[in-house]
C-alpha cells in the first residue's frame, strides 16, 4: 500500500520522468534503521565519483535516490545531512561548514516528507543522540534510466560504480509502473522470469534492468568481491575441478607480468568453466546416445534371432524425430536471435558504452586546472536524451549562470547591428570575462580541461550572443550540437560515416549559420559577406541600428585590468613553475608541469634534475619568477654539496647565468 501510493503520486512521477525518462528503472528498494548510539557517518556519495555520471556522463546513468523517513524525524534523531552542489564537483571537503539537515528549520523531518538526492551527491546519516528518541527508520527507492536499445530510444549507458543496489533477486527487471501495481505485475513465477530476462507481457510494460545485465557489469567493475586480487581467495570449490581445472593454472596466470593477464583473471576462470561444461555435456550426451543406440540395436538383434520377429524401426524413428524437433528450434532460435537488434548492438559494439571516450577531435589545448571563477563548456554532454546534464552547468555553476545572465544583458538588437560593432561588443565581453577573473574551458584532446584562446572564445562569444538574440538560430545550434555531440560518443560514435562525415557536415551548417568577421578572425584577403542568421517569414524587417544610437542606449562594459583570482590560478601544462618537494617539504624547486590531473584537482611537474612529482595540489605549486640581481639564494656548492645562502651580484644575459 505505501508502495502504490507513493508511486501513483504525480508530482514524484513527473519530476521522475523529466529527468530519467518515461518509466525508470527501480534499482534499490531497502530501508535504513539507526537506534539510539548509532554514529555519524562520513559525508559519503552513493556511487564512485570516477565511475558515474559525474565524471562521465556517457557511459554512466545518473541515479536518483527517494529517501522517505516513516517517523517524524528530528536533528538529534539524526535527520540526514545534504551537502548541495557536490553531485558535480565530487568533493566534500567543504560539506562539513555547507551541509544542511533535511530536517530543515523547523527541526523536525517530518514522516512521509522524502527527499530526492542524486546519488552522486554527498551526503551522510547523522548520530542518533536523543535517548528517548524513537529508532529512525529511513525507507529508501533508487530509480535510473531503463536500457534501451534501438537507434530511435537510445539509452546505452549503464550504472554507475560502487552503489549497494539492495535489491532482491527476483525485483531485477522492473520499472516504476511495475512496482505501482505490484501485485499485478510482480507474482510469482513472472517476476522471476522478468528478473533473468526471459519474459515480459508484451503489452504495458517495459524492461528494466535485469539481474544478469547488472550482475556481469558489477563483475567487470572488480566489484562484488570479483577482482584478481581476490581471486584466489575465493570460495570456488562449489564448482567441481573437472570444470574449473586445478587452481594451479590460475595461480600461474596470476603470477603473470602484465596488467592485462591480471586484470581479467575471472573472465579467464569463467570461460574456461563454460568451456568445460560444454566439453562434459558434449562427452556425456555422446555416450549416453551411443548406449541407447547400442541397446536398441541389440534388442532388436536379439528380437530378430531368437524370436524370429522383423526389425523394430520406432526408437530410432523417435530418436531422429526428437533431434529434427531440437535441432529446428535451435535453428530458428539462433536465426531470430542474431537478427535482433540486441545482438545487432553486441556486434557493432552499440548495446553499452564503454567506459572512456575519444577526444582527439577535441581542441589540442594544454590542460589545465578549473576555478570556481571560471566558465565551463562541456559539449560531451549535450543531447537530447542526456536527462539532467543537458545544460545543469548552466543552472548551477556559479559563473556559468553569471555568463547566462550576461548574454542575456547584451543579446538586445545584437541580430542587428553592424559586423564592426558585434566585434567590437564581443571584444569588450571578453575583457569583461577576464575582469571576473575567469575564462572559457572546454574539454581537450587529453580529456582534461583547457582554456580557449582568445580567436575562439570570441567565437563562442558571438555564438551566445546571436543564439540569444535569434530565437531561430539559437534552435539550429542546439539541434546541430546536439547531433555533433550524439555522432561523436553516443549511439552511432562507431559509425565512421556518422562520426567524420556527418560531424564534418554539421559543424559546416553551424558555421555558416553564425557566419560573420568574428567568426573568420585572422583571415586574409576582401572582407566577408554576414549573414546574421536567417530571418522568420512574416516578421516586419528589424530597423538598423547605427554605431551612434547603439552607444547612446547600451554601454559597453569597460576595460579591465586583468588578473588571475589567485597565484598560479591560471597555469597550465608547458609552464615554468616552482613545485614544493613532495608537497610537504618546504624545499622549493624548479620544474615543468607535465600533466593536470582534474579529477584530483592537481599538477605532476618535472624538476629540472628529471625526477617526477605526481599529484602536487594546487597550493603546492607556483609559478616561477627568474631570479633578480640582489636577491638572496641558496647555492649548492658542487665540492661539498652543501647549499650555501649568499647573493645574486651578476646576470649573465648571454649564457642565462648568475
Amino acid at each position: 500500500q505505501a508502495l502504490s501510493e507513493i508511486l501513483h503520486n504525480q508530482r514524484l512521477v513527473a519530476a521522475l520522468e523529466a529527468i530519467m525518462g518515461p518509466d525508470p528503472a527501480i534499482i534499490e528498494f531497502t530501508g535504513i534503521t539507526a537506534t539510539y548510539g548509532a554514529q555519524e557517518q562520513g559525508m559519503h556519495a552513493d556511487v564512485i565519483p570516477d565511475a558515474s555520471a559525474q565524471s562521465a556522463s556517457r557511459n554512466f546513468v545518473p541515479s536518483y535516490s527517494l529517501f522517505i523517513p516513516l517517523q517524524n524525524t528530528t536533528r538529534e534523531m539524526g535527520a540526514t545531512h545534504i551537502c548541495p552542489g557536490t553531485h558535480m564537483c565530487g568533493s566534500a571537503g567543504f560539506c562539513s561548514q555547507s551541509y544542511i539537515s533535511a530536517a530543515g528549520d523547523n527541526s523536525v523531518w517530518p514522516a512521509g516528507w522524502g527527499a530526492l538526492v542524486n546519488q552522486q551527491l554527498q551526503h551522510r546519516g547523522a548520530a542518533h543522540t536523543d535517548p528517548n528518541g524513537a529508532e529512525r527508520v529511513v525507507f529508501i527507492l533508487t530509480f535510473a534510466p531503463r536500457p534501451r536499445w534501438s537507434p530511435k530510444a537510445v539509452e546505452t549507458r549503464i550504472l554507475g560504480g560502487g552503489g549497494s543496489y539492495s535489491l532482491h533477486w527476483s525485483q531485477w527487471g522492473h520499472v516504476l509502473s511495475d512496482f505501482a501495481k505490484a501485485p499485478e505485475r510482480m507474482a510469482f513465477p513472472w517476476r522471476h522470469l522478468r528478473s533473468l530476462g526471459l519474459y515480459k507481457p508484451r503489452h504495458g510494460s517495459e524492461w528494466g534492468w535485469d539481474f544478469w545485465t547488472v550482475t556481469y557489469q558489477r563483475i567487470a567493475r572488480e566489484e562484488l568481491g570479483y577482482s584478481g586480487e581476490s581471486f584466489l581467495d575465493a570460495d570456488v570449490d562449489w564448482i567441481p575441478e573437472f570444470l574449473r581445472g586445478p587452481m594451479s593454472l590460475y595461480r600461474d596466470f596470476l603470477g603473470g607480468e602484465t596488467d592485462s593477464e591480471y586484470e581479467t583473471v575471472w573472465e579467464d576462470f569463467a570461460q574456461r568453466v563454460v568451456a568445460n561444461a560444454q566439453s562434459f555435456a558434449q562427452e556425456w550426451y555422446q555416450r549416453v546416445a551411443a548406449t541407447f543406440v547400442g541397446v536398441v540395436v541389440l534388442a532388436n538383434v536379439l528380437l530378430v534371432t531368437v524370436r524370429r520377429r522383423t526389425w523394430l524401426w520406432r526408437p530410432f524413428r523417435r530418436i531422429l524425430f526428437g533431434h529434427l524437433i531440437i535441432a529446428a528450434t535451435v535453428w530458428l532460435y539462433q536465426g531470430s536471435l542474431e537478427q535482433s537488434i540486441w545482438a545487432r548492438n553486441i556486434r557493432q559494439k552499440s548495446l553499452f558504452n564503454v567506459f572512456g571516450a575519444d577526444y582527439s577531435h577535441f581542441p589540442d589545448l594544454p590542460s589545465v586546472l578549473a576555478n570556481d571563477e571560471d566558465i565551463v563548456l562541456t559539449h560531451e554532454f549535450r543531447s537530447d536524451y542526456l536527462s539532467s546534464f543537458a545544460e545543469v552547468l548552466d543552472h548551477t555553476h556559479r559563473t556559468n549562470v553569471w555568463w547566462r545572465e550576461r548574454v542575456q544583458n547584451y543579446a538586445e538588437q545584437y541580430d542587428d547591428m553592424s559586423p564592426s560593432i558585434q566585434d567590437t561588443l564581443c571584444q569588450r565581453v571578453l575583457e569583461e570575462v577576464s575582469q571576473q577573473r575567469a575564462r572559457f574551458l572546454t574539454k581537450n584532446s587529453e580529456n582534461g580541461w583547457g582554456a580557449l584562446p582568445e580567436p575562439l572564445a570570441l567565437r563562442y562569444i558571438h555564438k551566445s550572443l546571436l543564439s540569444q538574440a535569434n530565437p531561430f538560430v539559437g534552435f539550429v545550434v542546439i539541434w546541430t550540437e546536439n547531433l555533433i555531440s550524439e555522432y561523436q560518443f553516443g549511439y552511432w560514435r562507431n559509425n565512421l560515416g556518422m562520426k567524420k562525415l556527418g560531424v564534418s557536415f554539421l559543424s559546416d551548417l553551424q558555421s555558416k549559420l553564425l557566419s560573420s568577421r568574428a567568426s573568420h578572425r585572422g583571415d586574409t584577403g576582401s572582407p566577408q559577406k554576414r549573414n546574421s542568421g536567417p530571418k522568420r517569414e512574416q516578421l516586419p524587417t528589424p530597423v538598423t541600428t547605427t554605431g551612434r544610437s547603439f552607444r547612446q542606449r547600451i554601454a559597453f562594459p569597460l576595460r579591465p585590468s586583468v588578473k588571475p583570482p589567485h597565484t598560479g590560478a591560471w597555469l597550465q601544462v608547458g609552464d615554468v613553475v616552482e613545485g614544493k618537494y613532495r608537497g610537504q617539504f618546504d624545499e622549493w624547486y624548479k620544474g615543468t608541469i607535465i600533466a593536470a590531473v582534474t579529477s584530483e584537482n592537481a599538477w605532476n611537474v618535472e624538476y629540472e634534475d628529471g625526477e617526477i612529482d605526481e599529484g602536487l595540489c594546487r597550493q603546492c605549486v607556483r609559478p616561477f619568477v627568474p631570479f633578480q640581481v640582489g636577491e638572496l639564494v641558496q647555492y649548492k656548492d658542487h665540492e661539498s654539496e652543501q647549499y650555501i645562502y649568499c647573493q645574486i651580484a651578476q646576470h649573465h644575459v648571454n649564457n642565462n647565468m648568475f
